[in-house]
């Protein structure tokens, strides 16, 4: 199977992206997690996005960004159900932090991980800070990014 993997500002996105990033973040997060919530928001037009697809669709998604007071912020870390256990979340995370990497800058990256998922994300060097708190009624924990080259 080939797979792709893409980063594009959301203006470089083509509608059918569009599209289908949103229905995937729909199917996992507010279907799948029973999560309801306004998903689309403000931050999706100054990210990047990282779509992964198969030759038929998006089967995997994230995105980042650098917010007003300079901290990178991953989210929406999707894999579509199927698709899960295969590596597509590590390699969006390697491509996506080497991405940041690239733009010769040391600001922090963070991310808020489903409490569930930090052993994943402590596997790739986030760590843990503060106390476990609710997202949309999922527990969720801030995870900073540590640099260990």
């Amino acid at each position: 199977m080939n797979i792709s993997t893409e980063i594009s500002e959301f203006e470089d996105l083509s509608s059918h992206d569009v599209h289908a990033l949103l229905k995937l973040r729909a199917e996992v997060f507010v279907v799948e997690q029973e999560c309801f919530y306004l998903d689309p928001d403000d931050e999706d037009l100054d990210s990047f996005h990282l779509l992964m697809k198969d030759e038929k669709r998006l089967i995997a998604y994230s995105r980042f960004y650098l917010d007003g007071s300079e901290r990178w912020h991953i989210g929406r870390v999707v894999v579509r159900s199927e698709q899960r256990g295969k590596g597509h979340a590590r390699h969006m995370m390697k491509t996506i932090l080497d991405h940041i990497h690239s733009s010769q800058n040391n600001h922090p990256i963070e991310l808020s991980a489903q409490v569930y998922l930090e052993s994943f994300y402590r596997s790739i060097s986030f760590e843990p800070v503060g106390n476990m708190y609710l997202d949309a009624g999922l527990p969720h924990i801030r995870m900073l990014y540590q640099d260990k080259s």
